[in-house]
């Protein structure tokens, strides 16, 4: 049994907590899972750090590619809004996953707010509700929404999260998604309530095995694996981030890896859906359907983009998701229509540099995203260093969402990239607008003589010129270029002038 995956979410929490990206980079360069799901099932690493509200410990982990989605979800537990609105709106993250935190968060009008105004499921947030056992917001939304609440999916989060009693209201037999009871109990490890669905003929081992692979429980799942559903239980551990666990399924128990990598694909586990491609010969084109969440719009396509180190897959993947088609939902349409509903063709130049930012300088995705923009350079590289400090709070909230140390990480990146007085200039930083000024500024050098510039010659200094004085009615005023005009002698009143209002 693989004993180092036990206590993973544990680990990756603390490393995370203590700003440890060292070792964060080496495990998850080592093949494991910085997603890993709790025992419940709920909190990734990075979801439970943004319900705490742990901002740098977060930007640690989203730097090396965790799903920002849960990272939402859990700003939203908190009641973040701020954090909320930018992951929605700069890196285009899922409106029901948001909708489903605040929910769990009971923040009840934000989570309304999501359902009305960004589209989000009113599953999602009954979901959300069942989570934390509020009966009466479970029931509110059924009867708001009724036929578009999936009940099952409410009942196996009330049943994942030990509330049993609640999860058998939604509970029927005669109804083939039965079996989502179950594996939410199984989730919770309630071995009486698993008892009690025995003899549902929609309810089998594998679903057993399934919930508690889903939940890390690697002794329990064993006890239900078969040779028929090891892929499936494989799938579970696939799920919850444990790879330890799946690659001992896929070599010792022959699980399909083309199973497996559909799984992953549906959690957005994309640096293995990467490798399950290029090295286990998983066909592309059978995990496509499974990416679309992934994909679904530009600004998190490109991240996931970024994050591909494999520079031939890359351009492959683009390809086959750009001419990917799908079914309609609408039965009676038989017209296939685009996977992706934007050219993610055009994305590639940027998602090629960004990477190479954040392989050869060492690089957060946000600062990568940053160092790339010209406008950052010529703020870093032009500015007076007292007045840089003052602005990189600015700079990263305005152009970009840096925390106030990937700021300064990128201002130091600046700086060493500058030439020193004995260095000829060099230009390290990609190109872009300041590099043209500066290409520009070289041409009309070469092309431009500067005339020698002559001795200027003393003039002889003139003496201030004094004007003779002016006499008027008996007052006499000294005039000078270097004084104010100063009364001397009598004076005569001047008539007083009436005073009208401005606005007549």
């Amino acid at each position: 049994m693989p004993e180092q995956e036990i206590k993973l979410f544990d680990q990756v929490y603390w490393l995370a907590k203590q700003g440890n990206k060292t070792l964060l980079k080496k495990m998850h360069d080592a093949g494991f899972c910085l997603d890993v799901l709790d025992t419940s099932a709920i909190y990734t690493p990075a979801m439970k750090l943004a319900r705490e509200g742990d901002k740098e410990a977060v930007a640690l982990l989203v730097n090396l590619g965790v799903n920002i989605e849960k990272v939402a979800k859990g700003f939203a537990i908190g009641g973040d809004d701020n954090e909320v609105q930018l992951y929605h709106s700069h890196y285009g993250v899922c409106a029901n996953e948001i909708a489903t935190g605040f929910a769990m968060g009971k923040h009840h009008a934000k989570a309304q707010a999501y359902i009305t105004y960004h589209d989000a499921e009113p599953t999602s947030v009954a979901e959300g509700y069942a989570y934390i056992n509020n009966q009466k917001r479970i029931k509110k939304y059924i009867g708001l929404y009724k036929t578009k609440i999936d009940t099952y999916r409410v009942g196996m989060a009330s049943a994942s999260t030990g509330y049993h009693n609640e999860a058998n209201y939604f509970y029927n037999a005669r109804d083939e998604k039965s079996y989502l009871i179950v594996i939410g109990h199984a989730i919770a490890n309630n071995q009486d309530e698993i008892a009690r669905y025995s003899s549902d003929p929609n309810v089998n081992q594998t679903h057993i095995g399934y919930g508690h692979a889903i939940a890390g429980r690697f002794k329990k799942a064993e006890k239900y694996r078969t040779a028929e559903n090891a892929t499936e239980i494989a799938k579970g551990f696939a799920a919850s981030g444990h790879n330890t666990y799946v690659e001992e399924y896929r070599t010792k128990y022959n699980a399909n890896a083309t199973e497996i990598a559909k799984m992953y694909a549906l959690m957005e586990h994309i640096p293995e859906v990467v490798t399950y491609c290029t090295k286990y010969g998983v066909a592309l084109n059978e995990i496509l359907p499974y990416l679309a969440g992934a994909f679904n719009n530009e600004k998190i396509a490109l991240r996931h983009l970024a994050f591909i180190d494999d520079e031939n897959f890359r351009n492959k993947l683009m390809t086959e998701l750009q001419n990917a088609k799908i079914k309609p939902e609408d039965e009676n349409d038989n017209k296939l229509k685009p996977l992706l509903s934007y050219d993610i063709s055009k994305l590639a130049t940027q998602a090629k540099k960004i990477n190479h930012l954040m392989r050869t300088e060492n690089l957060g995705y946000n600062e990568a995203v940053a160092w790339e923009k010209a406008e950052i350079q010529i703020i870093f590289s032009h500015l007076d260093q007292v007045l840089i400090d003052d602005l990189i709070p600015i700079v990263g909230s305005y152009l970009l969402p840096l925390s106030d140390q990937e700021s300064f990480h990128i201002l130091e990146k600046t700086k060493a990239s500058q030439p020193t007085p004995t260095q000829p200039a060099q230009n390290t930083a990609p190109r872009g607008r300041h590099d043209l000024f500066t290409q520009k500024n070289k041409l009309r050098s070469t092309h431009t003589t500067t005339p020698t510039p002559k001795p200027p010659t003393e003039k002889p200094l003139k003496k201030p010129r004094v004007l003779p004085p002016i006499q008027t009615n008996g007052t006499v005023f000294q005039k000078s270029s270097s004084q104010k005009k100063i009364p001397t002698g009598k004076t005569t009143a001047l008539p007083e002038v009436e005073k009208k209002p401005r606005w007549k």
